[in-house]
Formats: structure tokens, C-alpha cells, sequence
């Protein structure tokens, strides 16, 4: 959750006052609080302590309000108060406040110089059921929002898959708007600061919608407008976007996959594993065309790791992972793609296994760890190409690059039987970069490197293969 969404449950309830003196049984509290928030996820885990391996007080379905006491130093967690007195902590990315007019700030009504927060005429549309309706389209309507009147909600119908378009304009102070569908699920929302336009996009099947319009800080006047464009539906989606609707992939015994669709009218894809036994996983998105992001969770809906690589990159997430049940869920940053959602085990770290792999035969001059990588010295000259081999009792290959200076680097793989992928990583082990071409095509990464070794590792999903490695400098 962002610290605009926290700032408005504070300003809502007046309060941002520092916790002198904590309790001793709790853990520090950050922030005193005392605002309705209310959950935007499928279900929201109140806990024992801010942590996700404590024990479970109560799972409460989205829509539920909930009163929250504090903020927990550190930001991830707020403290909350049950309606049956327990005190617990839940995960702040599930919670949102509810939306409560901020204090006054002056604005100027719209022709004579008036206060806009004694302009601002104070109407009943303030839910699905008094929503005003939106009949035609292009539309331009208007109204106000202020302490006196905290939303307006407007409604309009749509016959066929539609792509939406929303800009406000017009404004004194930061308003912002959100595009909600009769289930009260957010489909977009454009939150600008200050008295910036806002706008949102999104596509929509057939059925009724709702515009809310509301007050962040302030009152200000506003001119809405609404606009439509015919759409195509989505593919097919096969998964849901919960941890109860998830797709279901089953064991993971090696590497499991699949390809879906998210974009405007698919905001997000969930899907579910299980590892039978503990393990070292790698989840991968690739095939993007825009910015997917992704995250994994655990089975209580806790982000165990996430991955926002920029533009149409592909995603990396790996975590060491008990035995248990897993979600994956994607989603769309920017624009719509298909992806590719891989899952698999990766070698782990145990000292025996480790030390297997690095004697699995003479014919293996690349080190099968980070820290046994075979030398690459790059004189600056020219490419330098190196023919290698992986398969099950060879299953990753490490090289360390060596730049002659800074500049750009370009890392090629071309597999010789079948498919094998190739990742990057700096000195310090912090991923860079990576290529999962299918089948025999070949994988390039360029990395615009400060001169620094660079880690290159090349594996195999078990098909066993050799391959030729070029790294060369320069464009």
C-alpha cells in the first residue's frame, strides 16, 4: 500500500502522533491511528503479530471494515481492533481506508471567487444506489466534493466489450476517482497529487458500472468526462484472480508451466502450487510484450517475493520454499500481454550436492556454482566463444565475465539440442538480467555494465544439451 492510501486513513481520523511508549507484550507502533479501513482483498489475515508465521485471530472477507490502531515501525503492518476486543495485525497491502472527507483546505468556487467548501452543494450520490446515471457518451458532466460532501457516484451501462476512457479536469485540490464494478471491485484508479488532472483506462464486458469521484484533501469543484470506444473481448482466461478462484498447477516436480493473458479487461492471474518437499524454486515470467509484474505468495496470501522489472523484461522471482501450498499472481503494470509463467526447482545450497555437481565429469570445465565459475577474461579485442554441455547430472553451467573496462556486454547462448536458458547477475549476486527463448533459439542479454564481473549462469530443464556461449564487448 502505498503512503497516500495511509495518509488518507490518518487525515481521516486527525490523528499522526508518534508512539511514545509501547507496550510491552506488542511490537513498536510507528504511528497512532484511529480510522475505518476496509479490506480490498479476497480475505484479509488478522494475526497474533505482525508476522505471517504467527498465529491466525480471525480471516476477515473483503468489504470488511475493520478499525486500525497503528501503523507497525517498519511499514508493513497495521494493528487493528476486532469487534470482539482482541487486538491483531494484518499485512497493510490487503487494507484500504475509507473514504472520509480530509480537513479544509480553501479552494475557489468556480465563478465569483467564492469558498468552494460554502459553493460545493452537498447531494445524496454518495452509493451504487443513488448513483447518478451517465445515457450517452462522449459525456461531460461536473459537480464538487468537499468536508461537506465527501463523493459523488455516477453509473452507466455498457452492451458490448468496451474500452472506457476517464479524465477529470478542473480541479482546486487533489480529488481523485476510481472506476468500481457492482461487486465493488476496483478496476482502475487514478490517484495524481494535488490538483493535477487524474485519469483511467480500462476494459469492460457488458453490465452496469460506477465512477466514484472523492475527496483526498480539500474541496474543489470538477468537470468529469467520460468516453467509449468499441473493444475486442479478451482471450480466454483460465485463471482467476484470488487465492480461492487460482489456477490450479499442481505438484511441482521439476518445472511446471503455462500461458494466459492480463491486461485492461484482466487485471490480474492467480495460480496455485504445491511443493511436496523443500525446495529452491524459480518463478519466471517471459513472452511479455508490456510491463507484467508478479508476485508470490504463500498460502495465507502473504508476498513472500515479487519481481517489477521495467517495460516488457522478463520477471525472476526465487525464494528457498518449505513444503506446502503457493500462489502466483500476475499482473498487469502497464498495458496488456500475454505471458509465459514458468515454475521450477533450482539447485540448492546443500555442501554434498553442491560438491556432486562440481565433480559430474571431466568434460565440464564450467563450475556448477557462483563461486566456482569458470574465468572469462575479456581482452577488449574481440568476442570469445566457449562450447559447453548441461543436462540432468550437469544441470547449471557458471562463467564469471571479466570486462576490459565499462561499457556494454552481450551475452549470447545458442542450445544445440533443446532448451536451455541463460541468466546474469553482478558480483554481488544481484540479478541483472535474462533471456528463456523456447526450444533451440538463442538467448542474448546486453548489459550496460561499470566495468564489474558480471555472473552468467546457463541451465537446463533436464533434456540434456550442449550449447555455445559468446560474450563479446560493445554494441
Amino acid at each position: 500500500m502505498s503512503h497516500r492510501y495511509l495518509a488518507a486513513g490518518v487525515l481521516a481520523a486527525g490523528l499522526m502522533l508518534p508512539l511514545a511508549v509501547s507496550a510491552q507484550d506488542e511490537p513498536p507502533i510507528a504511528f497512532v491511528i484511529d480510522a475505518p479501513f476496509y479490506v480490498t482483498w479476497a480475505s484479509a489475515n488478522v494475526r497474533t503479530a505482525p508476522d505471517a508465521t504467527s498465529d491466525l485471530l480471525a480471516t476477515l472477507p473483503f468489504g470488511t471494515q475493520v478499525t486500525v490502531t497503528g501503523e507497525v515501525a517498519g511499514g508493513d503492518w497495521f494493528r487493528v481492533a476486532l469487534p470482539d476486543g482482541q487486538v491483531g495485525y494484518v499485512w497493510l497491502e490487503v487494507l484500504a481506508p475509507m473514504i472520509i472527507g480530509g480537513p479544509d483546505v480553501p479552494a475557489t468556487g468556480p465563478d465569483d471567487g467564492t469558498d468552494a467548501a460554502d459553493a460545493i452543494p452537498v447531494t445524496d450520490d454518495n452509493d451504487f444506489a443513488s448513483a447518478t446515471p451517465i445515457t450517452e457518451f462522449p459525456a461531460t458532466v461536473g459537480g464538487g466534493v468537499g468536508e461537506a460532501d465527501a463523493s459523488d457516484v455516477w453509473s452507466f451501462d455498457v452492451e458490448a466489450w468496451t474500452r472506457v476512457q476517464i479524465t477529470m479536469t478542473g480541479l482546486s485540490s487533489d480529488i481523485d476517482i476510481a472506476l468500481i464494478d457492482p461487486d465493488g471491485n476496483y478496476l482502475a484508479e487514478s490517484l495524481a497529487g494535488g490538483s493535477s488532472d487524474e485519469f483511467m483506462e480500462a476494459v469492460v464486458g457488458p453490465g452496469e458500472y460506477f465512477i466514484e469521484v472523492y475527496v483526498f484533501e480539500g474541496n474543489s469543484f470538477y468537470d468529469l468526462v467520460v468516453e467509449t470506444f468499441p473493444a475486442d473481448p479478451p482471450p480466454p482466461d483460465i485463471a482467476g484472480d484470488t487465492l480461492e478462484t487460482a489456477f490450479d498447477l499442481g505438484a511441482l516436480d521439476g518445472r511446471l508451466e503455462v500461458s494466459d493473458f492480463v491486461g485492461l479487461a484482466d487485471d490480474g492471474d492467480m495460480f496455485r502450487f504445491r511443493v511436496p518437499t523443500d525446495a529452491s524454486v524459480a518463478v519466471r515470467l517471459s513472452g511479455l510484450e508490456s510491463d507484467v509484474d508478479v508476485e508470490l505468495l504463500d498460502d495465507f496470501g502473504s508476498v513472500l517475493g515479487s519481481s517489477a522489472a521495467g517495460g516488457s523484461d522478463p520477471e525472476l522471482i526465487e525464494a528457498d520454499l518449505a513444503a506446502g501450498t503457493f500462489y502466483v499472481f500476475v499482473y498487469p503494470f502497464s498495458g496488456a500481454s500475454a505471458f509465459t509463467l514458468s515454475v521450477e526447482t533450482v539447485g540448492g545450497t546443500d555442501t554434498a550436492e553442491t560438491q556432486a555437481d562440481q565433480d559430474a565429469g571431466p568434460d565440464d570445465t564450467a563450475g556448477n556454482t557462483a563461486e566456482a565459475a569458470m574465468p572469462i577474461a575479456l581482452a577488449g579485442a574481440g568476442p570469445v566463444t566457449v562450447t559447453e554441455f548441461v543436462g540432468p547430472d550437469d544441470s547449471d553451467d557458471y562463467f564469471r565475465i571479466t570486462p576490459s573496462g565499462p561499457g556494454p556486454v552481450t551475452i549470447t547462448l545458442q542450445p544445440f539440442e533443446t532448451d536451455l536458458d541463460l541468466e546474469v547477475y553482478d558480483a554481488a549476486n544481484t540479478y541483472l538480467s535474462g533471456s528463456f527463448n523456447f526450444e533451440t533459439e538463442a538467448d542474448s542479454v546486453t548489459i550496460e555494465g561499470d566495468g564489474g564481473d558480471l555472473i552468467v549462469r546457463v541451465y537446463a530443464f533436464g533434456t540434456p544439451s550442449g550449447y555455445e556461449l559468446t560474450v563479446a564487448e560493445g554494441q
